[in-house]
């Protein structure tokens, strides 16, 4: 169980590690095989959008305030952002998908002679007729 990542963002894995800021890798906050199943399971965007709910379920279950060697450490502003990137990303899955939706009702089939019927856009009503 390793940790890498690569400020030049190349792969997924480091994309995601910025946009949750996973980015110091002497304390990571997920393994890489766990980039790996999430981003093999949901994709970069909606795994990133899952990623940062996960972490902060986790991390609002902890205390609000660390604080370690004269170091503080509070979490709650971590989560709220990792929520606001979620809900974010989530939107625009969601926008995609509903601009998809209205591209596809631009080539639902046409009623016409009381019948549903595909129409070609080259072919002339009456031009040609079945078996006739």
């Amino acid at each position: 169980m390793g940790a890498t990542y690569d400020s030049q963002l190349p792969t997924a894995k480091d994309r995601m590690r910025h946009s949750l800021g996973d980015i110091d890798m002497t304390a990571p906050l997920r393994d890489d095989e766990t980039y790996a199943a999430i981003l093999t399971k949901y994709g970069e965007t909606e795994g990133t959008a899952v990623m940062a709910e996960a972490l902060a379920a986790e991390y609002a279950q902890q205390p609000d305030q660390v604080t370690d060697d004269g170091t503080t450490v509070t979490w709650r502003d971590r989560v709220k952002t990792w929520l606001e990137l979620a809900a974010r990303l989530r939107k625009a899955l969601a926008d995609t998908a509903a601009q998809s939706d209205s591209a596809l009702q631009s080539v639902r089939p046409q009623r016409y002679d009381d019948r549903w019927e595909e129409r070609s856009e080259y072919a002339r009503p009456g031009w040609w007729t079945p078996g006739g």
